[in-house]
C-alpha cells in the first residue's frame, strides 16, 4: 500500500510502500522532519498520511503497517 508521509508546515514529503519494518517508517518521518533520524521525533505527531488517491489517512501508520503484515 503506498502512502505519503507529509509535514504540513513544510510540505515536505515521502511516499513509502507499507508494510516495512517499523524503524524504517521511522528514520523515513525523521527525513520528512528534517530531523536527526536517530533521535526522538517529538513532531512526528503533526506529520499526516495520504493514500495513493490522495485521502487523508485518520488512522496511525503504525497500525496500518501492522495490519498489512498480518
Amino acid at each position: 500500500m503506498k502512502i505519503k508521509i507529509v509535514d504540513p508546515r513544510t510540505n515536505m514529503c515521502r511516499e513509502v510502500n507499507l508494510p516495512m519494518e517499523e524503524l524504517e517508517i521511522k528514520r523515513v518521518q525523521g527525513e520528512v522532519l528534517d530531523k536527526d533520524k536517530d533521535g526522538i521525533l517529538l513532531l512526528a505527531r503533526d506529520l499526516e498520511f495520504y493514500d495513493a488517491d490522495g485521502n487523508k489517512l485518520n488512522e496511525d501508520i503504525f497500525k496500518i503497517n501492522k495490519d498489512l503484515k498480518g
